[in-house]
């Protein structure tokens, strides 16, 4: 059974039931909403999933990044990555496992209880029995907290509003502010007719007040505010008895920009080749297989993500040699950035 019909909990059921196995999926509210995340993500993407216009908004050619009295560009001789409608991507994801021959149940996950070699789910419909739970049920997830593992390490807050342009966007970058946020960055990122503008604080911090002293700075209008958390630094198990998280659940995120979807889909199909519903011992190996491949990248994105607290005048002289260094770096390998 998986928690949360979410682009990583959908990927999950279908990369199981492809092997052979019976999935039930369950999702509490409306697929792809309410909208907690910008759209942006690597070209990697689609050696995850397949590529469709319909949920493809941009493509794009790097990133320009703004340090007070400087701006700096990366990446803008190639593609880089894409803008995707995340409505339209997440629906996509759903259906794609409910065609692969997942059981969807609009249902809420309620509580878990471990007995004679299965899993009790309690739903607000019911009750299951389950071989093995897959909590991909975001930052926040239920099934970690009934399962008693411990929370990611840290948590950002990302807000972020969309201001309608008219006519077509030629814009095919990205642009960061680094004075934006005390904490993260700011961002502008261009979709098919619109901009998106976000920033991201740690949780605690007016994400508010700090949006709407990027709006006044860069003149942009706040429309509807969208939000949601941003989980980093995965805590020490993710697994345990016959439980497992992956995604948002598991802080299997990217501290370098906040992106999640790389990472988890990534992490889901690990479970899916690791993972033996009749050996729940497998369940140690997927949690071997994932932090071999991700926790470096992890720790490094972190490392890199302190240097947007220091002061502009710090900042510049890495910008400059990051620039020199950036002709082969990868937005979802920070490691890359130094090879």
């Amino acid at each position: 059974m998986v928690v949360g019909a979410g682009p990583i909990g959908s990927h999950l059921a279908k990369e199981f039931t492809d092997r052979g196995h019976s999935v039930v999926l369950l999702e509490k509210g409306d697929v792809g909403k309410p909208l907690k995340g910008t759209g942006h993500v690597s070209a990697d993407i689609f050696n995850h999933v397949p590529r469709k216009d319909k949920f493809v908004e941009k493509e794009i050619h790097g990133a320009v990044v703004h340090n007070r009295f400087g701006s700096y560009s990366f990446g803008r001789d190639r593609l880089t990555s894409y803008v995707l409608d995340r409505v339209k991507f997440d629906r996509y994801m759903a259906d794609r496992a409910r065609r692969a021959g997942a059981d969807f149940r609009k249902e809420r996950f309620i509580d878990l209880e471990t007995k004679k070699g299965k899993v009790v789910v309690e739903t607000d419909s019911g009750k299951y029995e389950t071989k093995l739970l897959a909590g991909c049920d975001g930052p926040l997830s239920d099934v970690r907290v009934a399962a008693g593992l411990e929370k990611p390490g840290l948590f950002m807050h990302g807000v972020f509003t969309k201001q309608i342009e008219v006519g077509p966007i030629q814009q095919d970058y990205v642009e960061v502010f680094l004075d934006a946020s005390r904490d993260f960055f700011g961002w502008k990122v261009p979709e098919e007719e619109q901009f998106e503008y976000g920033l991201a604080v740690e949780l605690g911090n007016d994400s508010k007040k700090a949006l709407e002293r990027f709006a006044k700075k860069r003149g942009f209008h706040i429309g509807q505010i969208y939000s949601g958390l941003i989980p980093m630094l995965p805590p020490e198990k993710t697994a345990g008895g016959r439980v497992f998280l992956c995604g948002d659940a598991a802080g299997q995120t990217k501290p370098l920009s906040g992106g999640g979807l790389i990472y988890g889909l990534t992490a889901a199909e690990l479970a899916a080749e690791t993972v033996d519903p009749e050996r729940p011992t497998t369940l140690e190996q997927y949690e071997k297989r994932w932090r071999k491949e991700l926790m470096e990248e992890i720790k490094a994105g972190n490392s890199i993500r302190k240097f947007y607290g220091l002061p502009f005048f710090l900042r510049a002289p890495f910008l400059w040699a990051g620039k020199r260094m950036s002709k082969n770096a990868h937005m979802d390998r920070p490691t890359s950035l130094f090879h």
